[in-house]
C-alpha cells in the first residue's frame, strides 16, 4: 500500500510539473503575440512623454532642432479629466442595482416578503391580486438594500489601505486613455477581524469574529497577457498576470493558507537570484531618456497567474479537489506557476459569466483586442505639430540671426571679425581693389508665417479627432460670446460638448457592469445576506450626465410645480427633492435631514394643521350660533314692533274715519303702513297731505278722486 500511495503522489507530481510547463509555454506564445500592441503602447508613451522614437532620431541631423510640442499629453490629461467629471458627478452614483420587471424570489425570499406584507397589513385578509405587488414592492426594497451594501464596499477597495472605487477607476480611465486598454482585477477576497458586541445574563460581552471583505487592484496593461486568437474578451480560453516580486513578497505568500508554502521557500532556496529577466519592452523603456532607473536592482522573482479554463482530471492532479463527474470537463480555474512549479491551484468560485479581470476599453478597434488609445489617434497630427516645429526653429534661427559675406582682403590686418553691436569694421583700402564691401549681409527666406500655419492647421486636425477642443479642455479663452457666459448657458455648452464622449462613456459602461456583476455574484457566496434576489441586475448610469444639469433641473422644477394632488400620491417626494440639490451640485448628505426626522416634521404639520382646522370648525359653529340667536332676537322685537304698529294704525284709522275719510282709503294706507312698519300720521282735513306727512297714506284731491 505504501508502494502504491508514493507511486500515486509521483505521478501527480509530474503531472502537476507537466500542467505548469504547459501554462509557461502557452504564456510565452501569448506573449509573443502582444509583441506589436507592445511596441504600439512603447510609441504611445514617447508620443505622451514628448520623445522622439528611434527611427525618427535617426534621420536627424546633430545640429537640427528636436522641438516636441506635447499636445498629446494635453489631450490625455483633458480627456481624463472630462471623464472622470462626467462619469463621476458630485452627489450621485455612475451606477445603480434594479430588480428584474418580473423579480422571482426563492423560497426564504418569498416568505420575508409575505411576513412583511401581514406586518403592514395586521388582520387583513391576503388578496391573490395584490401578489404581484407585494413580490414587486419586496424586491425593490431589497434591489436598494443591495445597492447600498455594494456602495459600503466600493468606498474602501483597498488590499493595502484605503482606496475608494474612484480612485481606482483614475488609474483604470488614465491608462485606457493613453493606451486604449484600463484593467481591474477583483473581487478578491480577504479575511478581516470584526469586534461584535453582545450581552450575555445582562453583562457586555466583546467577541473577534472573521468576516471576509472584498478587494480590488489596478492591473498595468503591460503586465496582462490576453488570449489574442480571441475576437472579444468573453471568447478568450484565459489570461495571465505577470507579477514581479522582492525575495520577502514571495515568502510573504508562502505564509498564505491559499498558496502552497512549501514549494515556494523550496523554490526560494534552489533559486537564491531569482528568475526574473527583462521582456523585450522592458528594455526599451529602460533605454528611454526619461528613465530614471536602468539597472534592476535586487534578486527578483517572476511568477504567472492564470485564470482560464483547465480539465478537471489535470486539476485533481494539480491538488484540487474535484468529483469525478467533473473530470472531463474544463472547468474556470485559477493557477500560479514559478517556471515549472505550481505554488497554487484552485476551481474559480464566482460564476461562469463574473470576470476576474475588468476591462475598459477607450476606443474598440475590429483588428486590435486591447483598442486604441488616444495617442493613437492624433498620432499624425502630433508628428505634424512636432515636424513643422522643428521647421520653424531651424528656419527662426538662421533668418533671425545676421548671416556676413566677409572679404578677408578688404579688412584691416588683425581685426577681430566678431559680430557684435556697434561693431566698427577697419577696411586696407592699399590691400584691395577699389569698389566692392568688405562685409556683405547675406540673407535667407523667411517661412515662420507658413509654418505656424501648419502648426495651427495639425491642431485643429487633433481637436477634431480627439474630441478634446479648448472647450471641452477647459480653456474659456475661445468660449461663447457673452449671451452665453452664463451658469446654465455654459453648462448647455459643455454639455453639448459632451455629445462625442458617448461611446467612450458606453464602454465604460460595459466595465462599470462587469465589475457590479462579479461583486453581487461575490456577495452571494460570502455575505449572501446582501444579495437576496435571484435576477437583480446593475445598471451603468454614466452615460446621463451627458445631460446638460440645467436641462435636468429645469425638468425637476417644472415637474415639482406641475404636479396635481393626485398625481403626488405616486410620487416619492423625498428623492425629488434629493435631485433637485444633486443637479445643482448641493451637498444633499448634510442639507438633507434624515428621513426619520424628516417623517417627523411632517407629522408635527399634520398635527398643527389639524390642531388650526379644529380651531375653524369650532369658531365657525360658535358664529353661526350667535348669528342665530341674533336672528330671533331680531325676529322677536320686529314682531312685537308689528304688533304695537297694528295698534297704532288701528287706532288711527278709526280717527280718520271720524273724520270723515272713506273706508278703502284707510284699508289701503294701514295696508302700506304694515307693510313698511312706518306709523303713518293721518291729519284731521280730509284734503291733508296724508302721504307726505306719515309716508303712507296718498294725497287725498276730494270723493271724486275715488268714484267707482
Amino acid at each position: 500500500m505504501k508502494e502504491n500511495a508514493e507511486e500515486h503522489v509521483k505521478v501527480n507530481a509530474e503531472a502537476k510539473t507537466a500542467l505548469a510547463k504547459k501554462l509557461s509555454d502557452q504564456f510565452l506564445t501569448w506573449s509573443n503575440d502582444r509583441r506589436d500592441i507592445e511596441k504600439q503602447w512603447l510609441r504611445s508613451q514617447r508620443q505622451y512623454n514628448g520623445e522622439y522614437d528611434p527611427e525618427v532620431l535617426q534621420r536627424m541631423n546633430a545640429n537640427q532642432s528636436r522641438a516636441y510640442p506635447r499636445i498629446t499629453r494635453v489631450k490625455v490629461v483633458s480627456m481624463v479629466a472630462r471623464l472622470m467629471a462626467l462619469l463621476f458627478p458630485a452627489g450621485e452614483r455612475n451606477w445603480s442595482v434594479n430588480a428584474s420587471p418580473k423579480p422571482e424570489l426563492g423560497a426564504e425570499a418569498m416568505k420575508s416578503a409575505l411576513q412583511m406584507w401581514a406586518a403592514d397589513n395586521p388582520n387583513a385578509p391576503f388578496n391573490l391580486a395584490e401578489f404581484d405587488r407585494v413580490v414587486a414592492s419586496y424586491a425593490q426594497k431589497s434591489a436598494k438594500r443591495t445597492e447600498d451594501a455594494l456602495a459600503d464596499q466600493l468606498a474602501d477597495l483597498g488590499e493595502h489601505g484605503p482606496a475608494g472605487y474612484q480612485t481606482l477607476v483614475r488609474q483604470v480611465v488614465y491608462s485606457a486613455v493613453k493606451y486604449g486598454v484600463g484593467l481591474m482585477k477583483g473581487p478578491s477576497t480577504m479575511v478581516t477581524t470584526k469586534v461584535v458586541g453582545t450581552v450575555i445574563n445582562n453583562q457586555p460581552v466583546v467577541n473577534e469574529q472573521q468576516t471576509y471583505r472584498p478587494f480590488f487592484d489596478y492591473v498595468d496593461c503591460f503586465n496582462y497577457y490576453p488570449d489574442l486568437a480571441a475576437k472579444t474578451f468573453e471568447q478568450m480560453d484565459g489570461e495571465y498576470e505577470r507579477h514581479v516580486l522582492s525575495r520577502h513578497q514571495l515568502l510573504q505568500l508562502a505564509k498564505r493558507n491559499d498558496f502552497d508554502g512549501e514549494a515556494i521557500r523550496k523554490y526560494v532556496s534552489s533559486h537564491p537570484d531569482g528568475n526574473y529577466t527583462r521582456k523585450t519592452f522592458e528594455t526599451e523603456v529602460a533605454t528611454s531618456s526619461n528613465a530614471t532607473n536602468t539597472a534592476i536592482k535586487g534578486k527578483k522573482y517572476e511568477l504567472l497567474e492564470y485564470w482560464g479554463y483547465i480539465s478537471g482530471n489535470d486539476l485533481r492532479n494539480a491538488g484540487v479537489t474535484i468529483p469525478d463527474e467533473k473530470l472531463a470537463m474544463e472547468l474556470s480555474a485559477v493557477m500560479w506557476i514559478l517556471d515549472d512549479v505550481v505554488v497554487k491551484a484552485a476551481e474559480n468560485p464566482l460564476p461562469e459569466g463574473a470576470a476576474m479581470y475588468h476591462k475598459f476599453v477607450f476606443e474598440e478597434d475590429d483588428v486590435n483586442l486591447m483598442g486604441n488609445g488616444l495617442p493613437v489617434i492624433v498620432r499624425d497630427s502630433q508628428m505634424g505639430i512636432a515636424s513643422a516645429s522643428r521647421m520653424l526653429i531651424d528656419n527662426a534661427s538662421v533668418v533671425c540671426g545676421p548671416n556676413v559675406e566677409v572679404d578677408y582682403n578688404r579688412l584691416m590686418a588683425g581685426q577681430d571679425t566678431t559680430l557684435t553691436p556697434f561693431k566698427v569694421w577697419m577696411i586696407d583700402s592699399t590691400s584691395a581693389p577699389t569698389g566692392g564691401r568688405a562685409v556683405s549681409n547675406v540673407s535667407f527666406d523667411s517661412h515662420i508665417p507658413e509654418l505656424l500655419q501648419v502648426i495651427n492647421t495639425f491642431m485643429e486636425f487633433a481637436d477634431k479627432e480627439s474630441f478634446v477642443n479648448p472647450m471641452t479642455g477647459g480653456d474659456m479663452e475661445n468660449a461663447p460670446s457673452e449671451p452665453l457666459r452664463t451658469s446654465s448657458g455654459m453648462s448647455m455648452v459643455m454639455g453639448n460638448a459632451a455629445l462625442p464622449f458617448r461611446d467612450v462613456v458606453r464602454n465604460f459602461d460595459r466595465f462599470t457592469v462587469s465589475i457590479l456583476h462579479s461583486l453581487i455574484e461575490w456577495n452571494r457566496i460570502f455575505n449572501p445576506a446582501a444579495v437576496v434576489l435571484s435576477d437583480v441586475r446593475p445598471i451603468g448610469r454614466g452615460a446621463t450626465s451627458l445631460v446638460a444639469k440645467e436641462v435636468r433641473a429645469l425638468a425637476l422644477d417644472q415637474l415639482a410645480t406641475t404636479l396635481l394632488d393626485e398625481e403626488r400620491d405616486h410620487i416619492d417626494m423625498r428623492e425629488l427633492a434629493k435631485q433637485r440639490l444633486i443637479v445643482r451640485d448641493l451637498p444633499h448628505e448634510s442639507l438633507m435631514v434624515s428621513e426619520e426626522d424628516a417623517n417627523k416634521t411632517i407629522a408635527d404639520k399634520q398635527a398643527k394643521q389639524e390642531r388650526i382646522e379644529d380651531q375653524q370648525y369650532r369658531l365657525g359653529e360658535a358664529t353661526i350660533k350667535d348669528t342665530n340667536a341674533d336672528a330671533v332676537k331680531s325676529a322677536a322685537q320686529a314682531q312685537k314692533n308689528l304688533t304695537a304698529a297694528d295698534a297704532t294704525v288701528f287706532t288711527q284709522a278709526l280717527n280718520a274715519i271720524d273724520k270723515g275719510v272713506e273706508p278703502y282709503v284707510v284699508a289701503s294706507a294701514a295696508r302700506r303702513a304694515n307693510s313698511t312698519a312706518i306709523v303713518p300720521q293721518i291729519g284731521a282735513e280730509p284734503t291733508a297731505d296724508v302721504g307726505a306727512a306719515g309716508g303712507g297714506l296718498p294725497q287725498v284731491a276730494g270723493q271724486d278722486s275715488f268714484a267707482g
